[in-house]
């Protein structure tokens, strides 16, 4: 089996809201799931003992015996097919990938994060697994459930799997120039790499310098790059006033066609944004009002 498509006990407790010692009882009593093992004796589960599992906690929670549901699986009265696990209605598109991360598991993590950007659109992609995954993620963080080394993990992991998709789908038409960054002082830039490759797929040119540069600083680099959009991410570091005052002074330096753009979870805490700012609630939205500029050509990024 490909490890790509095998789980751990706890991956799979985790998956299919079965107890890790309950899949112990029925492997020793019923024979079933009948995992792989590593060399090391650890149970490894494939994508059928995934799905078959979740088949068999269902019909248990009607109230069959185990003994019956296992028994109508291995019959195939109770006909289960091989689903991904994005596609399983009990699962979050990203609950191997986090539960993976949980269980210290890197390359499964990694793995599962490169499918999701290979999987249908990629604006979707962002607003319904990866931005909600990063957002579970500081929220399991919080909660003590992962460590802030492990947090560091998988945006390093998830910034690499951007770059790799951000190689297949950019686009090469030239478009607007867009600079990427943060207020002074935040340094969690993820939020700017999810924008980067939805931005970037739909033809902009863009220019991500990072975060935690003066607002004077982003101003050089706007008038040294002809840059015609600059979009801002705030997370929930940030705090509001002093993101008001940056925000305020960067507008009131930027040339008047230059577009400011802000979004991040960090601007729920706000009660209000400066003149000249507007706010984009996704980056499916940040790509929407992109696309409704009217277009017209422009110099390329230096």
């Amino acid at each position: 089996m490909s490890k790509s498509k095998t789980y751990s006990i706890g991956l799979i407790s985790s998956l299919t809201g079965v107890k890790e010692a309950t899949l112990r009882k029925w492997e020793s009593r019923y024979g079933y799931p009948d995992p792989g093992r590593s060399d090391s004796g650890r149970r490894y589960y494939s994508q059928t003992h995934l799905s078959n599992l979740i088949s068999i906690k269902e019909q248990v929670d009607t109230g069959i015996p185990i003994r019956q549901a296992i028994s109508n699986l291995k019959k195939s009265i109770h006909p289960v097919q091989v689903k991904d696990v994005a596609d399983m209605g009990e699962v979050k598109a990203y609950g191997v990938a986090l539960e993976a991360l949980k269980a210290h598991d890197l390359e499964l993590c990694k793995s599962e994060l490169r499918k999701m950007l290979n999987r249908g659109a990629l604006v979707e992609c962002v607003e319904r697994s990866l931005a909600p995954m990063m957002v579970e993620v500081g929220e399991c963080w919080y909660r003590g459930e992962i460590s802030p080394y492990q947090e560091h993990c998988i945006s390093s992991l998830l910034e690499m799997a951007l770059i790799e998709a951000s190689l297949k789908k950019r686009v090469t038409q030239r478009g607007r120039n867009v600079l990427l960054t943060t207020p002074y002082g935040e340094l969690h830039t993820l939020g700017l790499s999810l924008l980067e490759i939805v931005l970037a797929s739909i033809g902009a040119r863009c220019l991500n310098i990072g975060g935690g540069l003066s607002f004077e600083e982003v101003s050089k680099a706007v008038h040294s790059y002809s840059v015609e959009i600059v979009c801002i991410s705030v997370s929930l570091y940030c705090k509001p006033r002093i993101t008001f005052q940056y925000l305020a002074e960067l507008r009131n330096c930027l040339p008047a066609q230059v577009e400011l753009w802000v979004g991040g979870q960090g601007i729920n805490l706000m009660e209000n944004l400066p003149d000249g700012v507007r706010y984009c609630t996704t980056v499916g939205e940040a790509a929407d009002l992109y696309s409704s500029l009217p277009n017209s050509y422009r110099p390329g990024i230096k």
